[in-house]
């Protein structure tokens, strides 16, 4: 038998406390399966099992997710700090060894690799910190991998234009 030994929370500890119903509403909202990381004190969503992820230049974030929408499939996604990336999430590409169509890398998206996290914005998230740029809807589903990239390669392909 494993016994493992979690902190123990402060319960004057008013931020990891709004950290804690942050993560509780993501999962409400969409079943997102993340966790409170008490190091760190972020919310970080593992990827790879049930949800992938690609990180997206900002020129290229508005047009991707307005084409989105016109399939009534408009995904989470979080603005990282600095506001010069975001990250887009999406269901799990069904290959093995997930790639980019031709262009996409060349235009600066990156697949966030399987087995790491993606940080997901506290609900008082602060201006310097990462942001919600498209919340998770209650109720709401992923768009497909192969969705999410059509769109992005047709955002690359009108930016070229």
């Amino acid at each position: 038998m494993v016994i493992r030994s979690f902190p123990v929370l402060d319960h004057r500890d008013v931020y990891l406390h709004r950290l804690l119903d942050s993560r509780c509403a993501h999962y409400r909202a969409l079943g997102l399966p993340a966790v409170v990381d008490h190091t760190t004190r972020r919310i970080l969503l593992p990827l790879g099992t049930g949800i992938d992820a690609v990180t997206v230049p900002a020129d290229l974030v508005s047009t991707a997710l307005h084409l989105l929408s016109h399939q009534r499939c408009t995904p989470p996604a979080v603005a990282l700090p600095g506001g010069r990336w975001t990250t887009i999430l999406t269901h799990p590409c069904p290959a093995a060894r997930p790639a980019l169509p031709d262009g996409l890398e060349q235009a600066g998206v990156r697949l966030t690799p399987r087995g790491s996290a993606s940080v997901l914005p506290a609900l008082s998230a602060g201006p310097a910190d990462w942001s919600w740029v498209v919340e998770p809807r209650e109720g709401g589903s992923l768009p497909r991998w192969s969705t999410t990239m059509r769109a992005l390669t047709r955002a690359v392909e009108g930016r070229v234009l």
